[in-house]
């Protein structure tokens, strides 16, 4: 191609990029302000169930349009999806950012005050993850339009790396403005932000055509959200060992079944259920599946160790993420190149064997774990997340029909979200039982009548020391889990492809 159709593509990608670092960013930048969100809201440390849901909120809409939003860029035109998607991202960050707004002067109403509840930042950050949460699958579709296939691994590694700085960015992003400004003004700047994408997108991105016109299946996208959202909130309960976790994934089950019977013959369902006769999409949804509980795992582990058996605050468990999660970005980059040069086995199997021995070396940390091991550990461990990203996406996207790339990304993206819910549902409930069993015995050093001080301070050591071995041991079973799932994820890998 030439010089000036270059300069479009790569014009086009960074626009695109742009779009997907900033959706990803409001996805973490709550975790920083929710304190200061629950103090303007005069919430207690006691409604942090309600509080929480401003961050499952997104969550839940962020994964439920994705398939949805892909099929519709295959429908439609594209370029006019993601603008659409954009506006409804600025509108929903324009409602939160109104958030306790003084409206009396505006609506001389009794009922003006309905900015200032929780449930009005919950359902704009709703509304708000329904536009993020679909700049993503239309992007991975507008990248195979633009970039020809051989080329389209290195574009989907920078959307990758994009989407993975923006949630690294967005809770350090939030306590920076929160600390100049006020919470709010998050939300606010994502007004002019926004508007600027959607400048570059319409005078830089060409349309696309669609060959066809179909009916939009109405019935379909319900049922796959609902499927989606009973199956993400049923994960999230999981801890609560209640009846709700089992009715919820009941439910996800029956509609999922429901929608499979309606659709098994249709062509123009939401979701093509052809696309799961190919070996290679199947296998890099399984895989991207497993990626996404392994991550998960890893990443909440390390803040959790840093700040217990390493005797740390939250600042030290978020530097040592970071070193991992920085990692992944070049790791992307690196992962789209490669993916444009050689078989895709050629360099994932190798990097999952790698990324599997870094996490069987962090099951050996304990609290004596120092620098530079621990760095070059958390560094090499990221890199390897980071390689995985775009062969993934191009053995999903690369290896379907082209009418139904956009359905593909959708729900290629969605996968790792599943795996993410449930590696953390996992977690959290099997981890609690095993702590339990691990800390059974170890009584807490009460003082004893006529008891030494020296006596009682030996016996209060030898009690932290007995949690701290617990704790060891607690993570080194979380990070042998990681690996073990990171290992099994070589074996969709095999039946992994390049090319259709």
């Amino acid at each position: 191609m030439n010089q000036t159709s270059k300069k479009i593509r790569l014009l086009s990608l960074f626009s695109l990029s742009l779009g997907i670092f900033f959706a990803a960013d409001d996805q973490t930048v709550v975790v920083t302000v929710l304190p200061e969100i629950m103090n303007d809201l005069s919430l207690n440390v006691t409604d942090i169930d309600k509080a929480a849901w401003t961050i499952t909120g997104y969550l839940l809409g962020y994964v439920s349009i994705m398939p949805i939003a892909g099929r519709l860029s295959d429908m439609l035109n594209k370029k006019n999806i993601y603008l659409g998607a954009l506006i409804i991202f600025i509108v929903g960050s324009i409602g939160t950012g109104m958030t306790n707004l003084n409206l009396e002067q505006i609506l001389p109403t009794s009922n003006s005050n309905w900015t200032h509840s929780i449930t009005w930042v919950i359902t704009t950050r709703i509304f708000q993850a329904i536009g993020a949460g679909a700049l993503i699958p239309i992007s991975i579709a507008m990248v195979s339009d633009i970039f020809s296939t051989d080329e389209s691994g290195l574009a989907y590694g920078i959307l990758g790396a994009s989407a993975e700085a923006g949630a690294i960015v967005g809770p350090i992003w939030g306590a920076v403005i929160n600390h100049i400004w006020d919470w709010k003004t998050i939300f606010w700047l994502n007004v002019p932000v926004g508007i600027g994408i959607i400048i570059l997108v319409y005078f830089i991105i060409p349309k696309s055509s669609n060959s066809k016109k179909e009916t939009f299946d109405a019935v379909g996208a319900v049922l796959v959200s609902f499927a989606i959202i009973s199956f993400t909130y049923a994960f999230s309960k999981i801890s609560n060992s209640n009846i709700m976790f089992f009715i919820w994934c009941l439910i996800g089950i029956v509609v999922t079944l429901v929608f499979y019977f309606i659709n098994r013959t249709n062509k123009k369902a939401i979701i093509p259920l052809d696309m799961f006769k190919n070996k290679t999409f199947i296998s890099a949804n399984i895989a991207h599946f497993c990626y996404g509980i392994s991550l998960i795992i890893v990443m909440v582990t390390i803040p959790l160790m840093a700040n217990s058996v390493l005797s740390g605050d939250s600042l030290t468990g978020g530097l040592m993420l970071t070193r991992l999660t920085v990692a992944m970005v070049p790791g992307a980059i690196l992962g789209g190149y490669l993916s444009n040069k050689y078989d895709l086995r050629v360099f994932c199997i190798p990097s999952l064997l790698i990324g599997t021995f870094t996490l069987l070396l962090f099951s050996q940390w304990d609290n004596t774990i120092s620098d530079p091991y621990m760095s070059i550990q958390l560094i090499l461990c990221g890199l390897t997340f980071g390689v995985l990203i775009a062969p993934i996406t191009v053995a999903a996207v690369n290896n379907t029909k082209v009418e139904f790339r956009g359905a593909a990304a959708g729900i290629i993206t969605t996968s790792r979200f599943f795996g993410m819910t449930i590696g953390m549902a996992g977690l959290t409930a099997w981890g609690a039982d095993r702590f339990q069993h691990l800390i059974a015995g170890i009584a807490l050093p009460l003082p004893k009548t006529g008891e030494s001080s020296a006596n009682f301070l030996e016996r209060t050591k030898n009690f932290e020391l007995d949690l701290i071995y617990a704790g060891t041991e607690l993570f080194s079973n979380f990070f042998l889990i990681a690996a073990a799932i990171y290992f099994f994820t070589i074996l969709p890998f095999l039946f992994v492809r390049k090319q259709p």
